[in-house]
């Protein structure tokens, strides 16, 4: 009784075996969905189908995927849940892109259609790249290729700039006045060309063009100090010439006593 039991289960793996195109061949090699494998575990996914490994969890309906998404694609790993309409979601998440020859192309994240690609440790969402490839850490809508809530801690940051104001030190630069400065500053609170604090609160700081526009008051204001210390230096000779005249009529002023 015993071995005809072994022999009848025997036959139904057989017969589920065939039907399915599951092979265990003498190479070590496992087959699913194909009777040839290659590798020590081979399935084949049907291209037309979202067919492939599939993980679930009953309770919730959701289902862990790995399938021949697209035909390009070698595999993907993906998402499908259960919505709250009902209908039933397909989120593709991961895919390794097909190669040719000697050429690989990288492992890609992405998404079939225009969603964002959404990063959630911990249930709570860190960051995203957009359909048109906008970056946001702690933003949910960035507008800029890399927009963050939050402090950038960096060892270095290169920005590509044009126009340095080294035009500053071209002997055809005309220095404004400080007296024009100065009236500038009483009339507006800040040096000229520089935004005003309400400017910068209402519309940020361009780091680039600030740095230029530093670099650029920096480099008038040697100038200025070059033109001073100029016009002291000159001052000095004046006072020293004027000394020695002073000690001269001093000297002719006690011969005068002296003969006296």
């Amino acid at each position: 009784m015993k071995k005809i039991f072994i022999v009848a289960l025997l036959c139904v793996v057989a017969t589920i075996s065939k039907a399915q195109t599951n092979t265990f061949p003498t190479t070590g090699n496992v087959g699913i969905g194909t009777t040839s494998p290659s590798h020590k575990l081979e399935i084949n996914f049907n291209a037309n189908n979202y067919d492939g490994i599939s993980i679930t969890n009953a309770s919730s309906g959701a289902t862990a995927q790995v399938q021949n998404r697209l035909t390009n694609d070698i595999g993907s790993l993906n998402y499908t849940g259960i919505s709250s309409s009902g209908y039933t979601g397909y989120v593709p998440l991961v895919g390794g892109q097909a190669y040719f020859g000697s050429y690989k192309a990288p492992v890609s994240i992405f998404t079939q259609y225009a969603d964002p690609i959404i990063f959630y440790p911990n249930s709570v969402e860190s960051m995203r790249i957009t359909a048109t490839g906008n970056v946001g850490i702690g933003i949910t809508n960035p507008q800029n290729k890399l927009d963050v809530n939050g402090t950038i801690h960096s060892k270095s940051v290169i920005i590509d700039l044009l126009g340095w104001p080294d035009y500053v030190f071209k002997k055809d630069y005309q220095l404004m006045p400080l007296a024009q400065v100065k009236s500038y500053i009483d009339q507006n609170q800040h040096l000229p060309e520089m935004p005003s604090d309400e400017e910068v609160e209402a519309k940020g700081l361009d780091v680039g063009e600030m740095n230029k526009l530093l670099t650029k008051k920096v480099e008038e204001l040697t100038l200025y100090l070059i033109e001073k210390d100029k016009e002291l230096n000159e001052q000095k000779q004046v006072n020293k010439l004027q000394d020695s005249r002073l000690v001269s009529v001093e000297s002719q002023l006690k011969l005068l006593m002296n003969k006296k």
